[in-house]
């Protein structure tokens, strides 16, 4: 029997999870859709199938049978949403970024959820993409040397509107800020090379004077085991992403790592002397040609094949683990903070969030 899974929230991201379900096939569906918008979740459910739909998420969730949730709004709505599905009955959850505003909720959540025995996963499709498994394995090859820095960047020129039509991104009250949009993004992939807990960060903010959110974020992070990460993200300047991974023999670049459309490549920089370097590049093949537009990126398919298998009980985790969201979470909440009052401010993560973690990077984690 298929998969029986519910989407919260019907706009645009959702049919990235819609289409990547159709791709799939048998094993799964969306049974169940639910927006406040009626019009958005009609479509939804004739698109891709859905036995019913609704405009209260709420009653979706009492009245359906589901195996699993896909929670595609957004993020100031996450922390409410995940604990109403959890007081329903919800067990398994996919939550779009940023799962949280706040490291506060972050651990908010974590805790409720291991009261319960919910498994949450963050939406970071990208993670999925072959070219990510490709830098994993070039940056921890011998010849690499020790992980030193990291460098991650996000860019999206998005400029202030002129009249009241704002997108979501635009709108303080949704969580439409550039931290919780796309900071989020470098913050990740730097905490997965820097294999480390966060202890202390310095930031640079602009915020919007008309709107009151964050429009640009340029940060440090410093890690327990004394590696940095450098983020960059702005609504001010061109499209662009890149991550560089800088070891004490080698230094890796990907381009647009968080969005790729189709194939990547990895360059290797080889140092032969002093200002003599040498480039090898890797290119990674995507099971899917060039696509046009976001939702039917490939990486959204073995996000959400990878979430099916946790939730049949054929795989025991999901990337990332929710205690490695929630130590991002605090990350990204001390940016935004350093940055608001101008000063380093030193990450404070519980003692239990701590000691999960590590328990986590030991392999002793259930």
């Amino acid at each position: 029997m298929d998969l029986r899974l519910g989407i919260v929230g019907c706009g645009r991201i959702s049919h990235a999870h819609g289409i990547a379900a159709q791709r799939i096939g048998k094993g799964l569906r969306f049974s169940a859709c639910t927006d406040v918008n009626e019009d958005a979740a009609r479509n939804f459910a004739t698109t891709y199938g859905s036995n019913s739909f609704y405009t209260d998420y709420a009653e979706m969730l009492k009245k359906e049978q589901l195996d699993g949730v896909v929670f595609a709004t957004w993020p100031a709505q996450h922390r409410e949403q995940i604990e109403t599905a959890i007081k329903a009955g919800a067990r398994f959850i996919l939550c779009e970024k940023a799962m949280a505003l706040t490291g506060a909720e972050a651990v908010e959540i974590y805790d409720l959820a291991k009261k319960h025995g919910v498994t949450i996963v963050e939406g970071f499709m990208y993670t999925h993409h072959p070219a990510i498994a490709k830098l994993d394995e070039l940056v921890h090859r011998d010849v690499s040397g020790a992980i030193d820095s990291v460098r991650a960047s996000f860019h999206m020129f998005l400029p202030e509107p002129e009249g009241t039509q704002l997108t979501w991104r635009q709108r303080k009250e949704t969580g439409g800020s550039v931290p919780y949009d796309r900071t989020c993004y470098p913050v990740n992939i730097c905490a997965r090379y820097a294999q480390a807990l966060p202890v202390k960060v310095a930031a640079t903010v602009a915020v919007s004077e008309k709107l009151g959110t964050i429009t640009r974020l340029y940060g440090e992070v410093t890690y327990e085991n004394g590696r940095v990460a450098l983020i960059e993200s702005s609504n001010t300047a061109v499209f662009g992403q890149e991550v560089q991974v800088t070891c004490a023999n080698r230094i890796y670049r990907l381009a647009t790592p968080f969005t790729m459309p189709g194939d990547g490549t990895v360059v290797e920089i080889e140092a032969l002397k002093f200002s003599h370097i040498r480039e090898h590049t890797h290119a990674v093949k995507s099971p899917l040609p060039v696509q046009d537009d976001l939702p039917s990126f490939h990486a959204y398919r073995p996000q959400l094949e990878n979430f099916a298998k946790v939730v049949a009980g054929q795989a025991k985790h999901s990337q990332p683990l929710l205690v490695e969201s929630v130590v991002n979470s605090f990350t990204l909440d001390g940016l935004v903070r350093a940055g608001l009052e101008e000063r380093v401010v030193k990450i404070e993560i519980p003692e239990h969030i701590k000691k999960d973690w590590r328990a986590a990077r030991e392999g002793s984690f259930a």
